[in-house]
């Protein structure tokens, strides 16, 4: 008996922008606390617009341009730390949403010879507000495909793991989570087209990503520009010009 294979429909979002635009107006108080905790100002709040939902989360939707068009396809939720059970995991995404997807991915599409891609939704937004075209899967940071690379206009991308605490799988063998996915990632950006160099960088030692450098006092800049010495000969610019 010869069993039809049953055709495989990708899932539509439901979400739409004005539902995260409604929910950008419930930001205040805890959660504005919270983000100026993790380097985020009001300001990177407004551009990515973040909003709360039940008081207990902040709300980061997955919003960019297409066909001229500005689409939202998913809401993530983070649990504000002090009401999150340990028992839960920190991001869930709202009904009806499709998280597949890059975050901030206008900005690969745009002009410049540098961007950054980075694991975390903070760490892009942390980047971006110091500057620098930063983007990083929506979904997890394990999650990236080889048809995003594809719009990447950027000759130099700074392709950035966390260095995450170590793991032993049931054989005993050790890895970090972080690397792992920075490393098979790398793979993928090289279909980037006009890609002429993948730096593969960890964060300074003892530190794990982006936000915990900002929490560390790293001069994030400095670490960028020091990173990229010898790598590139193109000149480093921020949107506000400093090197």
């Amino acid at each position: 008996m010869v069993t039809k294979k049953r055709k495989i429909v990708p899932t539509k979002s439901t979400i739409t922008l004005e539902q995260a635009l409604r929910l950008t107006k419930n930001l205040t108080g805890e959660g504005l606390a919270y983000l100026k905790s993790r380097g985020i100002t009001e300001e990177t709040a407004k551009r990515f617009r973040l909003g709360m939902i039940a008081g207990r989360f902040i709300t980061v939707p997955l919003v960019y341009n297409w066909l001229d068009k500005i689409r939202c396809d998913a809401i993530k939720r983070r649990w504000l730390p002090q009401y999150h059970p340990k028992s839960a995991p920190k991001y869930s995404a709202l009904p009806g949403s499709k998280t597949k997807g890059v975050f901030n991915f206008d900005v690969l599409r745009g002009p410049g010879v540098f961007g950054i891609i980075a694991n975390s939704l903070f760490d892009v937004m942390l980047l971006d507000q110091l500057g620098y075209p930063a983007a990083g899967p929506f979904s997890g940071e394990a999650d990236w495909e080889v048809k995003w690379s594809g719009y990447i206009q950027w000759s130099s991308i700074l392709n950035i793991g966390d260095w995450d605490e170590e793991k032993k799988d049931n054989k005993g063998k050790r890895w970090r989570p972080g690397t792992q996915y920075m490393l098979k990632r790398a793979i993928k950006l090289g279909d980037a087209p006009n890609v002429e160099r993948i730096i593969n960088v960890y964060p300074p030692s003892g530190l794990t990503d982006i936000t915990a450098m900002w929490e560390a006092g790293v001069d994030i800049k400095k670490w960028i520009v020091d990173t990229l010495k010898g790598e590139t000969n193109e000149t480093l610019l921020t949107r506000d010009t400093e090197a």
